[in-house]
């Protein structure tokens, strides 16, 4: 048994696949597309070893960049939520973000409807865009974890 295994790897090894073909390999002796295949699997695990470093390292320096920028009292990462800037709650987005309070939570209306009145009282969202139900559940969502 063992010896039709090694019989048919040695066939795999010496016939030319589709992809030797391809590359022009194909009418090379077979010892010779042996160290082809072997040099290529090489070259591909080598890289992909100096990706992983590469990464391991990129992730260091962010944490690091991180940390010391909280450690000098900024933000370590992310954007403030709706309402809330470096400085402290923002008062335009505060007026709103109680309307949306209002709105939603004493009036007991859907987050489309919230959206369409907020947007006919020409209020925006930070990036200047209209609010939609999707934008609104966020804000709502992160006005609750800050």
């Amino acid at each position: 048994m063992a010896i039709v295994d090694w019989r048919r790897r040695l066939l795999q090894l010496t016939s030319p696949s589709r992809a030797e073909d391809r590359a022009g390999l194909a009418n090379t002796p077979a010892i010779g597309r042996m160290w082809a295949s072997t040099a290529a699997m090489h070259a591909r695990l080598t890289t992909g070893i100096r990706a992983e470093i590469d990464r391991s390292m990129i992730t260091a320096r962010m944490t690091a960049g991180r940390r010391r920028k909280k450690a000098d009292g900024g933000k370590g990462e992310g954007s403030y939520p709706f309402g809330f800037t470096k400085n402290g709650p923002h008062p335009d987005e505060q007026a709103t973000l109680a309307r949306i309070t209002s709105l939603i939570d004493r009036n007991g209306v859907t987050l489309a409807d919230a959206a369409t009145i907020l947007n006919s009282e020409n209020r925006l969202t930070r990036s200047g865009r209209p609010w939609s139900r999707q934008n609104l559940w966020k804000v709502r969502r992160n006005a609750l974890r800050f």
